[in-house]
């Protein structure tokens, strides 16, 4: 009887380890806003990313990533170092990083989850929800949101008439067990 029980905890405690991806393997985070009427693309470069999808308990999943704002990248330098060092853009001398973290995480579908997430930037925190899409190929699970965000909930770019309000971000990231 204690063999079995031994080996169903065994298999149990497998189970539940098997079901979790945690281990980050790579991340990118871009965004586009209008500038002067033309779409202006950007990435950070930089970021340390700690994801944890509990396929049994999704609701224990967690997301938390932390952006080197000096790791902006727009492919002009002029401009990127306008945004990093300009007090009305992200003062990255003040504020060197932005923080996302999940609050709550629901599984809408079998492969969709829907996330409440705090964004901290420039010390001013919101709250605001997306769809993360999972998809397992080859012992990968990737994962990818697109959301829309106004930068002037952030103080960004202040009373700017040729920068949008609008900034739609993407993050991608693929995980292993």
């Amino acid at each position: 009887m204690q063999k079995i029980l031994l080996i169903l905890i065994t298999v149990f405690h497998f189970a539940y380890v098997s079901a979790q991806w945690k281990n980050v393997k790579s991340t990118t985070i871009s965004f586009k806003i209008k500038n002067a009427g033309i779409k202006v693309d950007g990435s950070f470069k930089k970021a340390t990313i700690s994801i944890v999808v509990d396929d049994t308990k999704p609701e224990n999943s967690t997301f938390m990533g932390v952006v080197d704002a000096n790791s902006i990248s727009t492919g002009i330098k002029l401009r990127d170092t306008h945004l990093k060092e300009k007090e009305d853009f992200f003062n990255t001398e003040k504020f060197p990083s932005l923080t996302m973290k999940s609050v709550s995480v629901t599984q809408k579908k079998p492969d969709v989850y829907t996330i409440v997430w705090d964004l901290t930037v420039k010390g001013s925190t919101r709250r605001f929800s997306s769809e993360v899409v999972t998809k397992i190929v080859d012992n990968t699970l990737l994962l990818s949101t697109e959301f829309v965000i106004n930068r002037n909930d952030w103080n960004i770019g202040g009373n700017s008439f040729t920068m949008g309000d609008q900034v739609t971000v993407k993050i991608k990231s693929t995980l292993s067990k």
